[in-house]
């Protein structure tokens, strides 16, 4: 079964966030990563600058449930908003899986507490898919941020979704909105993998 996990440690120890995204370097995906990742992730979106990992990170990911990673950031509310795609085996069970991603959150983030969580919709190419997610709030260097995290089970994949962003005093609500119309921009511009 996938486990992403790995991901955040290894991003930990390379200095890298989590919450940004990468452009994959073309020639070292697998052909399978590479038609995906071609085909359902856009190499840029309008209105975000797309941002890239290092290679030990890409190639974790891609290790990790034959995954892909991109990442769109904006500088409104310092927003950062990474999107996996990776297999889902035929047997995983959806409460693990999002298990995993909240815990995930929680440990990149040192005080990250899950405020609320529940179903939704991602409006994958536009169209609204059900998804699992939450939001968790913590502080850091006397800043406040928030983080939203989708996961969208589909029969041969999971599409995850997380938006990190700041929570400035007296635009917290401001900027939660910008975070999720910001997922569903970028989620529109993706294909809907099996």
């Amino acid at each position: 079964m996938p486990h992403q996990f790995g991901i955040f440690v290894i991003a930990a120890a390379l200095g890298v966030s989590t919450c940004v995204g990468a452009q994959a370097d073309e020639k070292s995906l697998s052909s399978t990563t590479r038609v995906a990742r071609s085909s359902c992730i856009p190499p840029s979106i309008p209105g975000f600058e797309t941002v890239a990992f290092p290679e030990a990170y890409l190639a974790a990911v891609r290790d990790q449930g034959n995954g892909t990673v991109a990442g769109y950031s904006a500088e409104l509310f310092e927003l950062a908003v990474t999107v996996f795609i990776y297999d889902r085996e035929a047997d995983s069970d959806t409460d693990d899986e999002l298990e995993r991603a909240v815990s995930e959150v929680v440990a990149a983030h040192l005080g990250a507490e899950l405020a609320s969580g529940g179903n939704g919709s991602v409006p994958l190419s536009g169209k609204p898919i059900p998804a699992r997610g939450g939001i968790f709030l913590w502080e850091e260097d006397d800043k406040e941020y928030g983080s939203l995290l989708w996961l969208v089970p589909r029969p041969k994949h999971y599409v995850k979704f997380r938006a990190t962003y700041n929570r400035i005093v007296g635009k917290e609500a401001e900027a939660m909105s910008f975070a999720i119309q910001s997922i569903n921009t970028i989620a529109s511009a993706l294909c809907t993998p099996e």
